[in-house]
């Protein structure tokens, strides 16, 4: 990785380094912020090592002991902090360095019994003698995990650890006391601790049978839920949700379910009301949903029966505005029971449907809405636990009238290999819901899938065909020629197409054989119509679509074809309809054949990146300069490479992070930019 050359005047090879080492070395996000961490002066008492690495603090979240060194040309580094290897505060460790010897700064040696060696040591059992949590790192992956998680994901998992340890401790600390100690260490914690007190009050009230004291505790407390300017919530004085919870198990533990389910409705109620009102961040939405985690918990061990249990769940899905009971639903219907059980379950569930088509106790947005999709997939489910699968078709075919869940019928219909009847019901929810794509798209799929198990591959391509033509994209093209070649007419369907997307002439699909058809190369056009009474709508098109053009000519290696498309004079006033640039694409694809072309694009991209005066565009630049610098190298251009770098160092000489980037391409060392 380090650079290695005979006249180079360095002999320290920290000297050596550039910034394209540090780069490759830990990624230009990484190095970023280590640069920052120098700035700051975060790095405290470098030091040297005994065998000439570098060893200093480095303050950040904590203070962490970092060392780095330089073996067999490889840059590797050890931290105490939570990713432990190669972080921010090794980059800044190795930048401290180097601006000391720039500086020509005296360093000491750091002892063998040094307080850092101990630390990471202890934290890395025996880094000296263990590399393989070092050097050889994946940048990218490495860089984008780092972005969005450096130290919390590891920091929470360390607190873990030390929580358990913490925990043992104390259990081996409380075991080794007798009852007395135990008693008098208990009271002395309740008059120092009120929060001790009402845990232990809470245990000794649900022992004695005073449940009901509990319950009036709870519903004290949610007293303060409501929003009064005074003292609600957002004043931080709202109800003390540890305390509720911690007394809702008190309940449940002591075999008072019952209870338990009863105050469960209280407090759903309540916090519906709450959130509602003001619950703008949502903190009473968390603590509400935890609270009935504990509550649905008591469901099975509750006196109702199993019907009365799903009632009551049922009752509590209705009144649940927030999705505060999810948890809890989910856990119920994932139980193991037995076929009775599920029998019973289903029995139920078919009952309250069928009330709710007799209208008893009709509820507004049952009979139509998502929520009686959601419950009629529960009673599918019991059917299939209790192996009543027979009746599971005939519910979703009157279902999908009701719902428009015409997707769930269709799958069903399709496992049990009813064709006929899979394809109908696929046809009439194409009709009953428009010709909206996205919406369309799930049965769309499922009538190819259809078409293709039967044989129909022609109508299948059909299918494809009219996908690709109201959205005419690389994919959509890939997937008509794909289909059109298991139907035995690839030849005339891309040709087709490919007119399609340069011209924007539609063919007409074959209706009888006296048809006339035109031809496109030679061909008609071989694919009968969908019969599907609402095809699918166009998008608006400017023709020739360029950018896809671009996309399949880069997909199919043809960089002639590329470029034509890239150079076409329309290519701009199409840019505003699509998303992203595919100049860089473009680049990568002619390299080969066209390294002037890639040199001269890459070229454009890095000067308007700099232009933009931002760390983050310099980093980026830098990736479409090393570009040209691999392609003007392998074509033994070098000098062309180091006149153009020169004239961008002068253009840019007042950025200083632009010149150190491309210092770093230069393959100029660190200290001498």
């Amino acid at each position: 990785m380090i650079t290695k050359k005979e006249d180079i005047k360095h002999e320290n090879p920290f000297a050596r380094l550039t910034w394209e080492d540090l780069a490759k070395w830990a990624g230009s996000t990484i190095v970023d912020k280590g640069r920052k961490y120098k700035q700051h002066g975060y790095v405290k008492d470098l030091s040297i090592t005994s065998i000439n690495g570098l060893i200093a603090w480095v303050h950040g979240t904590e203070r962490y002991a970092t060392v780095v060194e330089i073996r067999d040309g490889k840059l590797i580094s050890n931290c105490s902090c939570p990713y432990g290897g190669t972080c921010k505060h090794a980059v800044a460790v190795v930048l401290e360095y180097l601006d000391c010897l720039k500086n020509k700064k005296t360093l000491p040696k750091a002892n063998q019994d040094d307080k850092r060696l101990l630390v990471l040591k202890e934290e890395n059992n025996d880094w000296e003698e263990d590399d393989s949590e070092w050097g050889d790192w994946d940048v990218e992956d490495y860089e984008n995990d780092v972005e969005n998680n450096e130290e919390e994901e590891n920091e929470e998992e360390l607190e873990t650890t030390a929580k358990k340890n913490d925990e043992s401790s104390l259990h081996s600390y409380l075991e080794k006391q007798t009852k007395e100690q135990l008693i008098k260490l208990l009271e002395q914690m309740a008059s120092q601790h009120f929060a001790v007190k009402q845990t232990l009050e809470d245990m000794m009230n649900v022992k004695t049978g005073k449940a009901n004291k509990i319950m009036q505790a709870i519903r004290n407390e949610l007293a303060y839920i409501e929003p009064e300017p005074r003292w609600g919530y957002r004043s931080g004085n709202g109800p003390d949700w540890d305390r509720i919870k911690a007394q809702l198990l008190a309940l449940l533990q002591s075999g008072h379910a019952d209870e338990v389910l009863d105050i469960g409705e209280e407090i759903l109620e309540d916090g519906n009301n709450a959130i509602e009102t003001y619950d703008e961040e949502g903190e009473v939405g968390q603590e509400v949903s935890s609270c009935m985690k504990i509550v649905f918990e008591a469901l099975p061990k509750c006196s109702l029966s199993l019907a009365k249990q799903l009632q009551w769940i049922t009752k509590m899905v209705s009144e649940d505005e927030y999705s505060l009971c999810d948890y809890g639903v989910e856990a119920f219907w994932q139980t193991e029971r037995t076929k009775s059980e599920w029998n019973e379950l289903a029995n139920e569930l078919q009952r309250s449907l069928n009330n709710q088509d007799k209208g008893a106790k009709a509820e507004e947005g049952f009979s139509y809405g998502y929520r009686r999709d959601n419950f009629t997939s529960r009673l599918i489910t019991a059917f299939e636990k209790a192996e009543r699968t027979k009746e599971i078709i005939p519910l979703c075919e009157r279902e999908a009238i009701i719902t428009g869940n015409y997707e769930r019928l269709v799958d069903f219909l399709i496992k049990d290999e009813r064709w006929k009847e899979a394809e109908e019901w696929c046809r009439k929810g194409i009709e009953a819901k428009g010709d909206r794509a996205g919406i369309n798209s799930k049965l769309r799929n499922m009538l190819y899938v259809i078409n293709e198990q039967t044989g129909n591959y022609l109508v299948a391509a059909a299918l494809s065909a009219e996908e690709f033509f109201a959205s005419p994209r690389k994919e959509t093209f890939k997937n008509l020629c794909k289909s059109a070649k298991k139907a035995g007419v690839e030849s005339s369907v891309e040709a087709w197409a490919r007119n399609y997307l340069e011209t924007g002439e539609e063919p007409q699909p074959i209706i009888n054989k006296s048809t006339k058809q035109k031809k496109i190369a030679g061909f008609v056009w071989p694919l009968p119509s969908t019969k599907l009474k609402n095809s699918l709508k166009e998008r608006q098109q400017t023709f020739p679509v360029i950018y896809t053009l671009i996309d399949i000519a880069i997909d199919e290696k043809k960089p002639e074809e590329v470029l034509k498309w890239f150079d076409s004079p329309l290519l701009n006033k199409q840019q505003r309809n699509y998303y992203g640039n595919p100049a860089r694409e473009v680049a990568e694809a002619v390299k080969g054949k066209f390294p002037d072309r890639a040199i001269a694009i890459w070229k454009r991209l890095a000067e308007e990146q700099i232009a933009l005066t931002d760390v983050k565009a310099y980093a980026i630049a830098g990736e479409y300069l090393r570009k040209v610098k691999d392609v003007l190298i392998s074509g033994k251009r070098e000098i062309e490479w180091q006149d153009y770098l020169a004239k961008l160092r002068l253009e840019n000489k007042r950025k200083i992070r632009c010149v150190q980037i491309l210092g770093g391409l230069a393959g100029k060392p660190i200290i001498d930019c």
